[in-house]
């Protein structure tokens, strides 16, 4: 089952490294992304699922922002990789606190009612060993999810740091974000729909911002 969805992630992340490079018009490196395979038929089965309908497409349309257009090249790829790395770490630090939230709640429903019902103690212990895998549950996904929030966080220094970006600059990052992808907890859709609008405006703000803080470096 695992092997499954590895196999499943490894391929999600081949084909968003596909659609970054191609939108950034970024030189396949070789020696950075390995050889470059042909994913069309894999692109066509797993795009059925969003172009079933129109509104679906509609949702993938400006996928980065825009006003990374005004800028040159370089910046503009720059700005969609922070972009993105900023998006998946803020998703994955949401999840992370929802499932504890949600974990919590459940733990004081549980033993809260032995509590009221003043059961026996050998009662509250199955109450108790009813909590522990939810605790493990909790437990593993936290952990996994810090660990990908910590190499986001890596990423991010590595996009923020004050050096002239080149394009092999780029493509580090660029193999970094793919790297991380093929490995990343799995997070569900919905919650990405969710914030989707809300992450978009603050992004757009972001964007205009780091425009304006170039336009007067120049």
């Amino acid at each position: 089952f695992q092997d499954s969805i590895n196999k499943k992630k490894q391929h999600a992340a081949a084909i968003q490294q596909e659609f970054d490079t191609y939108t950034y018009q970024m030189p396949w490196n070789s020696r950075l992304f390995g050889e470059k395979m042909n994913l069309n038929e894999l692109i066509a089965d797993k795009s059925q699922k969003f172009f079933g309908h129109e509104n679906d497409k509609e949702r993938l349309k400006n996928w980065y922002q825009i006003l990374a257009d005004e800028l040159p090249l370089e910046k503009g790829i720059l700005l969609c990789q922070r972009e993105n790395i900023c998006w998946d770490a803020g998703l994955r630090k949401r999840y992370r606190n929802l499932c504890i939230v949600i974990f919590s709640i459940m733990v004081f429903l549980i033993l809260g009612a032995g509590i009221v019902q003043n059961e026996r103690t050998l009662e509250f212990l199955r109450r108790i060993s009813f909590v522990a895998p939810l605790l493990y549950w909790v437990y593993e996904c936290s952990s996994e999810l810090n660990s990908d929030i910590e190499r986001l966080e890596r990423i991010r220094n590595k996009v923020i740091r004050d050096d002239e970006k080149t394009m092999p600059k780029l493509q580090e990052i660029q193999k970094d974000i793919w790297e991380h992808r093929a490995k990343c907890y799995l997070i569900p859709e919905y919650l990405h729909s969710i914030y989707k609008n809300k992450d978009e405006e603050v992004f757009q703000v972001a964007a205009r911002l780091e425009i304006n803080r170039l336009e007067d470096h120049r």
